[in-house]
C-alpha cells in the first residue's frame, strides 16, 4: 500500500515565547522542524512526504530544504486552525498515496520503530493513533469564573491515555473527516476525534515516551538534555 505523510509545521508556538515560529526554533543547532522530516524522508520518497507551513515562512522553507538536500519535497500553506493545515496537506498528497501518516514537526523525536507500528495497523476507514498511559491522576473540572473550579469526577487512570502523533489514516476518509467538519463548523485540535463513531474507527498502538512535543521553553530543555544525553542521534 502506498503510504504518504504530512508534517505539520503551519503553528506559531506562541507557548514557547520564541522570536521565531516555533518549527525553525534551534534544537541541537538545527530548525526543529529537521529533526523528524529526516526521519520520515528516510522511509518515504520526496514525492509522498509534504510539509505544511505558516504562508509567510514558504521562501525560508524552500531555501531551508534546498541547502538540506530535499529536492521534490512538497510545501503546502497551513490555514488558521490545526485542522484546515492538515487538510491542505492531506490535499496535496498525489492520489496515489492511500494511507497518509499526520506528524508534528514539533515531535523532533519520533522513531522508524513507531512509525512502523503506526503503519501496520492502518486501514479502510480507521484512524490510527499511538499513545502512553497517563501518569498523573486526572481530575475532570466543572467550569467556573472564580480560582477555584469545582471538581465534577476523577475518572480511572487505567481508562485514559495522551495521545500523540504520528496519527495514521485512510486518507480519503481523512479528506471527507475534515471537510464535513468545516461545513458543520466543527473546531478539534486532534483529527483521530472525527473517526471515533459515525461509521468510522479510530484504534491504538503504543506510543513512546520519549516522543515528546515541544510547546513550552521547559520542553525545549527537556529535548535539549535528551540529545546532550545521546537520547535521538
Amino acid at each position: 500500500m502506498a503510504v504518504g505523510a504530512v508534517i505539520v509545521a503551519a503553528g506559531r508556538g506562541t507557548r514557547l515565547g520564541a522570536a521565531l515560529k516555533k518549527a525553525y526554533v534551534p534544537l541541537g543547532g538545527r530548525p526543529l522542524l529537521l529533526w523528524s522530516l529526516a526521519v520520515f524522508a528516510r522511509r518515504y520518497p520526496p514525492e509522498r512526504i509534504v510539509l505544511v507551513v505558516h504562508p509567510e515562512e514558504g521562501e525560508r522553507t524552500a531555501a531551508l530544504l534546498a541547502a538540506e538536500g530535499y529536492a521534490g519535497l512538497k510545501i503546502a500553506f497551513g490555514g488558521p486552525r490545526r485542522q484546515d493545515s492538515v487538510l491542505a496537506g492531506a490535499r496535496a498528497l498525489t492520489e496515489a498515496v492511500e494511507f497518509v501518516l499526520v506528524h508534528d514537526a514539533a515531535r523532533p523525536f519520533v522513531s522508524p520503530e513507531l512509525i512502523a507500528r503506526v503503519e501496520a495497523a492502518l486501514g479502510p476507514g480507521r484512524a490510527v493513533v499511538p499513545v502512553v498511559p497517563v501518569k498523573e491522576t486526572i481530575k475532570r473540572l466543572h467550569p467556573a469564573d472564580g480560582a477555584l473550579r469545582p471538581v465534577a469526577e476523577t475518572p480511572p487512570r487505567s481508562a485514559l491515555a495522551a495521545a500523540q502523533t504520528p496519527q495514521g489514516f485512510d486518507r480519503r476518509a481523512l479528506i471527507a473527516a475534515l471537510e464535513a467538519a468545516a461545513a458543520e463548523g466543527r473546531e478539534v485540535t486532534d483529527e483521530a476525534t472525527l473517526f471515533e463513531g459515525g461509521g468510522r474507527s479510530a484504534v491504538a498502538v503504543p506510543g513512546e515516551e520519549i516522543n515528546l512535543k515541544v510547546t513550552t521553553p521547559l520542553d525545549l530543555i527537556l529535548a535539549e538534555t535528551i540529545l546532550r544525553q545521546g537520547g535521538r542521534s
